[in-house]
This record gives C-alpha cells, structure tokens and sequence, in this order.
C-alpha cells in the first residue's frame, strides 16, 4: 500500500513537471519568435539564448530524474507485488526504502518548485524586454514621422524664403532684407513720395502768387495809363495820374452846367429807382423767407440745403448697407453702440479686443505645449521611482506658494495705499497753470475729458475722461490733441497775465477740427476776449462767419 502511495505521489509529481515545461516550452517559442521578429538589438538576442539554454538544461535534468524515478518505482511495485504474501520482512525492507526515498522526492518537489518559479521569473523579464522592444518601435516610428514633418516645414520655408527674395527682386530691393525692414524701406519711400508732392504743391503756390503779384500790377498800370516800359516807375505815374485828375475834376466842373440837360434822364432813373425798391423789396421777402440775412447768406443757405439732401441720400445708402452687413435684428444695438461710443473709443476697444486674442492665442499655445511637456513628465513620474520625490517637492512648492501668498497679500496692500496716496497728491498738488487748462479742456471737449495731469516724477501730459479713464497724449485723436494744446497756452497767457497782459495773435488754429470743436474752441476764444485782446486771422469763411456768430462785440477785418 505504501508503494503504491509512493508510486501515485512521483507520479504526480512527474505529470506535472511535464505539462509546466511543455506550457512554458509553447510561451517560451511564442515569446521567442515575436522577439526576434520586432528587436534588432544585440543584447536581448544573447539574453534570450542563454535564458532558453538554461532553461532547455534544467527540463533535461528534472527529465531524467523523473524517467529514473519511474523506473526505480516500477521495478519496486514489482518487487513488492511478488513477495508481499511471501515474507513479511521484505515488505518492511521495502516500506524502509520508500521511506529512505521520500528526502530525496521532497528535495526534487522542492527542485521542481524552484525551477517553475525561476521559468516564471524570466518569463517576466521576457515579457517585460518585449514590451520595451514594441515602445521603441513605436517611438521609432513617432521619430520617423516628426522628420517628415521637418523635412516637410523645411521644404515650405524654403519655398516661402524664395517667395520672398522674388518679391523683393521685382520691387528692385535687396534681397538680404527683412521684413521688418523691407517696411520701414517701403515706409521711406512713401514719405518722399508725400515730401515730393508737397513740394510740387508749394511750387504751384508759389507760380500762383506770382501770377497774382503780376495780375496786380497789370491792374494798377491799367488804372494809371502805364505803358509796358514805364511800370518800373510807379511813383511817376501815379504822380502823373494825380495831375490827370485834377484835369478830370476841371472838366467835370465845367459839365455841370449840363446836368439841366438831364430832366428826362432823372425821370427814367427814378422810374427804374422804383423798379429796383420793387426788386429790392422782393428780395428782402425772399430773404425773410429763406431766414437770411443778405444775399451771400441766401446762397449759401441753398448749398447747405443741396448738401443736406446728398447728406440725406448718402445716410439712406448707408443704412441700406448697414443693414445688408448687419442682421436688421442687430442694427439697432449697432445704432445704439456708434450714438454712445465715439470714433476713438471704438478703436481703442477694437485694439483691446485684438491685443485679448493675440495673447489668448499664444496662451493657449503655450498651454498647449505645457500640457505636452506635463503629459510627459507625469508618465515618467508614473514609470519611475521619482514620483514621491515629485511629491514632497510639490508639498514643498505649496508651502512656499502659501508663504508668498501671504507676502503678495502683504504687498499689494501696501501698493494700494501708495497708489491711493499718489492720487491724492497728484490731485491736489497739481499746477495752477494745468487747474485753468483743464478747465478750458474740459469746455472744448464738451465735458468728454475732464482733467488735464501730469503723472508725478514724469515729464509728460496726461488726459483724463469723464469715465476716469487715462490717456496718454500719443493715444489722442489730432483734433483733441491740439484741443489739449491750445488749452495749455491758453492757461499759459493767463498765468503771465498777472505780470502784464498780451494780446493772443492766432492764425488759422482752427482749420484742423470738425465744427463741434470749432464752436467750442470759439467759446473759449469768447471767455478769453473778456481779458486779452485777440486777433484771429482765417482764410476760411465757415470760420469766419462762426466767430461773427459765437464771439460777442468782434471786430472783422477783411484784408
């Protein structure tokens, strides 16, 4: 019974011995071929190899044993079964020889254990060389591509780099220039062109005064009687005019005594003087009329009116274009935004909004990349034995993020209250001479800019609106600009008025605004004439007949 027992236990041992090597036989040759199908690397060939020969060793080994074991055990089955009846001291001699066998089978068990384990040991490894092999592939194969989009980009660089050198070949520029400075280039060229056509217009000016001068002194040796050759003695003529004269004044002394003669002439002249206070009447009814004051006014009154109904005609056109470029859903919020936003503010957003997607844009790229580099960074994390490294310097990061919260907290108060102190300081420190130009500013803009400062420790103006918002002088319209400027010298002639009063000599100063601020710089001019004498000089009538119509007790002028 014991043999038997002993039999069925090697046995066992021996069935299970066979079917862990042919297992790991079938994983190892699996293994094996897709190995040596993805790696080309050295090493890994040389490890495999001597793993299998070791391997192939040991199941040779245990194999023997166990085709030993089976024979011992069968010539033992066979001993016991002939002379178990005979002799009962053979059975205990072999009960004492299984006995003495059963070290030696714990130790080939133990053996067998072992070696399945080790087998299990460096399948891993090769399991685990085989997943390295498929990721180099793969970062191979992410290798190749990021090349061929290099070589690709590269390509494209080239072709715009040619693009570029033609383009500057065609215009007969160099072709070592940027762009940068192919634009300054063009810029330059533009200005001379500007300065060449201003020259040419001064040229023009120029031939046209000199005509005018020319035209004058025919007139003038028209009037006197000179001939070509004596308008080089102005003098003499008009001497010899003078004595023509008193020879006129003799003749017309001597036809008086004709005017008797003139009867019937004075009848025909008072019948077309009533004729003519007919007409004029007639005329000063179509003046009261058209609400004019004298003939000129009526003229200009029906241009306005001509202008008006171009105007009118013009804002339907646009309003009908409006409406296609915008949804008619939207066209009253449009109307809504161009009454309440000026021309300025409306760039200034529109430069915001453009600013706010640009460094949006690259924002995101950079976020995008700071993905990527995190992506990458917490896989390596995630694969080696750094991450609680990372981690105690992340703990680290935030307890010193925490202390300079607390700093920043700290400091931004602190920068608060100097800002507020600046403030203070620079509104209640300012000049007197910025205090009365903000005044005549505040007048000229119709209340749009409020103030005028100049930053503490800073050599500049800066202009502040209603909203409180501050801009800089470089950040201004033209026209407000020199709305700024003029307030600043207006305010400079009253601060010298305390030391003696000068007369204010402007020429033309208004000849670059729109009519609403040229009506509120004349009011200003209206305020100033109180205390300066003023003179004013134009070219252009709608100044002039503005001024006449602002500036109370003025004095015109026509030179």
């Amino acid at each position: 019974m014991a043999a038997l027992c002993a039999f069925l236990l090697f046995a066992g041992a021996a069935v299970y011995i066979f079917v862990g090597n042919a297992s790991s036989k079938g994983n190892r040759s699996s293994r094996t071929t897709a190995l040596s199908s993805a790696g080309d690397e050295a090493e890994s060939s040389k490890n495999i190899a001597r793993i299998e020969a070791e391997l192939h060793q040991l199941e040779q080994s245990i194999r023997q044993q166990a085709q030993l074991f089976f024979q011992q055990s069968l010539a033992y089955h066979e001993a016991a079964a002939t002379t178990t009846s005979a002799s009962p001291m053979s059975s205990r001699n072999l009960e004492i020889s299984i006995l003495e066998l059963q070290p030696q089978l714990d130790a080939w068990m133990r053996e067998a254990e072992q070696s399945k384990q080790q087998r299990s040991e460096r399948q891993r490894k090769v399991q685990k060389l085989q997943d390295a092999q498929e990721t180099l592939e793969a970062l191979l194969e992410q290798e190749q591509q990021r090349n061929l989009v290099y070589q690709q980009l590269e390509t494209d660089m080239d072709r715009l780099e040619t693009n570029w050198r033609n383009w500057l070949q065609s215009f007969a520029l160099s072709t070592q220039l940027s762009p940068d400075a192919a634009l300054e280039t063009i810029q330059a060229v533009e200005q001379g062109h500007e300065l060449l056509r201003q020259l040419r217009k001064q040229d023009a000016k120029l031939e046209m005064l000199l005509t005018s001068v020319n035209d004058y002194e025919k007139t003038v040796a028209s009037l006197l009687g000179l001939q070509e050759s004596k308008r080089q003695e102005p003098v003499f003529a008009l001497k010899h005019w003078k004595e023509h004269e008193q020879e006129q004044l003799k003749f017309l002394s001597d036809k008086q005594y004709l005017d008797q003669l003139n009867a019937d002439i004075e009848q025909e002249l008072t019948l077309l003087e009533q004729t003519e206070q007919q007409s004029q009447t007639r005329l000063d009814q179509l003046l009261h009329d058209a609400s004019a004051l004298h003939a000129e006014e009526l003229r200009r009154h029906h241009g306005e009116q001509e202008e008006r109904k171009k105007r009118i005609e013009e804002r339907a056109h646009l309003e009908a274009s409006l409406e296609v470029l915008v949804s008619k859903g939207l066209l009253d919020s449009f109307s809504v935004l161009l009454e309440t936003h000026g021309e300025e503010d409306l760039l200034l957003d529109m430069a915001t909004l453009q600013n706010q997607l640009a460094d949006t844009s690259e924002q995101t790229n950079n976020l995008r990349e700071e993905v990527g580099k995190l992506a990458g960074q917490i896989e390596k994390l995630e694969q080696g034995s750094a991450h609680a490294d990372q981690l105690l310097q992340l703990e680290a990061c935030r307890t010193l993020i925490r202390t300079q919260v607390q700093q920043y907290a700290v400091a931004s108060f602190a920068s608060l209250l100097m800002k507020k102190a600046r403030d203070v300081y620079e509104q209640e420190r300012q000049p007197g001479v910025l205090l009365r130009a903000s005044d005549y500013f505040a007048v000229m803009t119709g209340g749009a800019f409020t103030q005028v400062k100049a930053p503490f420790g800073e050599q500049r103006l800066v202009a502040i609106r209603a909203n409180g918002q501050s801009l800089d002088t470089s950040q201004l319209s033209r026209g407000t600009a020199e709305q700024l400027y003029l307030s600043m010298r207006f305010a400079l002639a009253g601060e010298y008025a305390g030391k003696a009063i000068l007369p204010l000599v402007m020429d033309d100063i208004l000849v670059n605004f729109d009519e609403q601020r040229m009506e509120s710089c004349l009011r200003v001019l209206a305020d100033l004439s109180s205390r300066h004498q003023i003179l004013l000089f134009t070219c252009h009538g709608h100044v002039r007949d503005a001024a006449a119509r602002i500036i109370p007790g003025h004095r015109f002028i026509h030179l």
